[in-house]
């Protein structure tokens, strides 16, 4: 049983560095004792004054008593730095654990001897404790947060227990002394770090599971809570991965778990064996992080070589690389430099091997079995190696990914007829993940990097026209409207030549897009924000400059979604794009300041003349037109009069040159489209 909140609020921690003092006293004592023992007693004996059949014995044992007393001294300061770790670790825990405490007290709320939260009437008056008791409003906020301090206590009480468990782990594993002459000994080999005992734990039960064993409740609750605790500690983390055996034991292990998931005891328990393989993604992380030393260089070099070998049978083949990339994508903040080389190096295996080396034979669909797209999935959470690995300025990987490779798609055996061939439902999945990542400006990123991938995408993507792959609408939707600022800038201007992008190519992939609902959702809010802030920063006066932009750009998103809805059945889909639109509302861009209530009108306009677009389709009598986003335009319109005139509302004069400039990017986008102009 854990430890409760009682025990650890009420606990004198001051005590473990009291014993931590006596025990290292002890281990220098045994240190001088060794001194004496070779001083007065091996030394004389050993002289050459004594022989004979006694001397022979006592020369047999004389040096395991003096090993005895290094291995008991090794051991008292073992524990020493133990208990020292621990009132270090559980101190710093305990306040954690008050200060959570008193943050609930601040906010209203008690904490009793249990560590249950409720909140504290009593501190009210009469008048405002009974208003409250009839405002339902308040109670649901009440139990809100009460649900969420609530979850923190108990969360800090949980840290508390794992730190006090490893402890006790450390503190066994250093005790468990050697057997001399048949006695119990003293532990020559003790180690007063609790994260490499831990380690060492954790690769125990990991080899018991790639041993096809199975791991009682008990150990299964042990291991969660020791990579819970230590996953992101490297002496941890690479005592773990030393202990397994190596990375061709990782993949193992991996392989072992992912066929109990599906075969084997994660049928039942599908949350223990995740938690394992988190747990593992993210310890591997953890181990590889930087700075590069030895370790890192053979771990580099052990990933490399098994790899690319093969796991499986001939005829259900799984690949090193296959496993490694899937248990990546479990977790963990990968480093760089270990993305990138183990990205370059599945591109030039697979080119050397061909592609489709990765088909998935026999997989489930969505298991991840092509490692290109699961690297590139994972450098979806690490937008600085995504950037340098798609930068067109670095490499070809781009050109390679979108137009030269043939992507492996999955493989059943048709049992007495030939194998049955199918798309992977997640294929491209990862690269839509990285191309996010490498389009995102965020303070000290490389800017012109994200805009030279995106540029490389649109041109890539483009020549695939309505071959585009459906995965990759929304990531190249958020992919747009992370450069929302330079999207604008050439839809804005576009015919005039003056573009950030080849306007050929950003029309095709925005009609691309727009053939997914939620994916034409979310580039047309995303680039909402960009119209606002030109009208209300406008600095063109009655030039108007920025109604101008923000028409020619309603016109091209026009004339995209229009070409988009001749691609696709309308009518079956309907469905999903009511319910985008229905959920529009959470598409709407968050960006506060001066412009977001003209964000949320002129967004809440658009969802509006979305809707009644869906109306006319259902209805029949659907016509292809810009006068599909009047409102809009006029919400627009509305708040250029509210900017720069002293009218609440915009003149028929202003509503005019806006759609003008609409219809002009509608006709003048057109001829990307395949349709003349007109």
């Amino acid at each position: 049983m854990g430890l409760t909140y009682h025990e650890i609020m009420t606990a004198d921690l001051g005590e473990l560095e009291d014993s931590a003092r006596l025990w290292r006293q002890m281990g220098n004592r045994f240190g001088e004792l060794k001194a004496d023992y070779n001083g007065h007693v091996s030394g004389p004996l050993t002289s050459g004054l004594w022989t004979g059949l006694a001397m022979n014995s006592y020369a047999g044992s004389a040096p395991v008593t003096a090993g005895q007393f290094d291995a008991a001294k090794t051991e008292a300061l073992a524990i020493a730095s133990i208990l020292t770790e621990s009132h270090s670790q559980l101190t710093e825990l305990q306040t954690a654990l008050k200060n959570q405490v008193n943050g609930a007290h601040d906010a209203g709320y008690k904490v009793d001897d249990q560590g249950q939260v409720t909140y504290d009437y009593a501190r009210l008056d009469p008048a405002t404790r009974n208003a409250i008791h009839h405002d339902p409003d308040f109670q649901q906020q009440v139990s809100q947060r009460r649900g969420e301090w609530q979850t923190a206590i108990d969360k800090a009480v949980r840290a508390i227990d794992d730190a006090d468990q490893g402890c006790k782990l450390a503190l066994s594993s250093a005790s468990h002394g050697d057997s001399v002459n048949g006695a119990y000994g003293f532990n020559k080999d003790a180690n007063g770090d609790i994260e490499v005992a831990e380690g060492q734990r954790a690769a125990e039960l990991g080899k018991k599971l790639e041993d096809g064993k199975q791991l009682s409740s008990a150990e299964m609750a042990e291991l969660q809570r020791l990579f819970r605790d230590n996953s992101d500690d490297k002496a941890f983390s690479r005592q773990l991965l030393t202990d397994i055996g190596g990375a061709d034991d990782l993949i193992k292990l991996t392989n072992k778990l992912n066929h109990e998931m599906v075969y084997g005891y994660g049928k039942d328990h599908p949350e223990d064996l995740a938690a394992v393989e988190k747990g593992l993604a993210q310890s591997l992380a953890t181990a590889t992080s930087g700075p590069h030393d030895k370790f890192y260089d053979d771990w580099v070099d052990a990933m490399k070589e098994n790899g690319r070998h093969n796991f499986g049978s001939n005829t259900d083949p799984i690949y090193g690389y296959q496993t490694l990339t899937g248990l990546m994508l479990e977790g963990g903040k990968y480093d760089s430099d270990l993305l990138q080389t183990l990205g370059n190096d599945i591109i030039a295996y697979e080119k050397d091997k061909n592609p489709a080396l990765w088909t998935g034979w026999n997989a489930l669909p969505g298991t991840p079995h092509d490692p290109l797209n699961s690297i590139l999935g994972v450098m979806g959470n690490n937008p600085e190696a995504a950037t340098e690995f798609l930068d067109p300025q670095n490499n070809d990987h781009l050109k390679y990914l979108i137009k030269d490779r043939e992507w492996p798609g999955l493989v059943m055996n048709g049992g007495y007829g030939p194998p049955i061939e199918m798309d992977d439902p997640s294929m491209y999945v990862g690269l839509g993940d990285a191309l996010e990542a490498a389009t995102m400006d965020v303070p000290g990123s490389d800017m012109a990097a994200h805009d030279r991938v995106l540029n490389g995408a649109l041109e890539r993507l483009s020549d695939k026209g309505d071959d585009f792959p459906p995965a990759l609408r929304q990531p190249m939707a958020t992919a747009l409207t992370n450069q929302a600022g330079d999207v604008y800038d050439t839809m804005g201007t576009i015919g005039r030549g003056d573009d950030v992008y080849k306007e050929d190519q950003l029309f095709e992939v925005t009609k691309q897009i727009m053939r997914d609902p939620n994916a034409m959702t979310s580039l047309n809010t995303g680039l909402i924000p960009e119209m606002v802030d030109d009208i209300q920063h406008d600095t063109s006066g009655q030039d108007a400059e920025s109604l101008l932009r923000s028409g020619r750009t309603l016109g091209v998103l026009e004339q995209a979604q229009n070409q988009a809805i001749k691609l696709e059945n309308p009518d079956a889909e309907l469905p999903a794009w009511k319910t985008a639109i229905d959920m529009g509302i959470g598409h709407i861009p968050h960006v506060g300041g001066d412009i977001q209530a003209g964000v949320d009108l002129v967004a809440d306009e658009w969802l509006k003349g979305e809707q009644e677009r869906i109306d006319k389709i259902e209805a029949g009598d659907y016509q292809e037109g810009y006068q599909n986003r009047l409102t809009q335009s006029e919400a627009l319109a509305d708040l250029w009069a509210q900017n720069h005139t002293d009218h609440p509302t915009h003149s028929e004069a202003d509503l005019s040159r806006l759609n003008e400039a609409a219809s002009a990017g509608y006709s003048d986008s057109r001829i990307y489209s395949g349709a003349d102009a007109g």
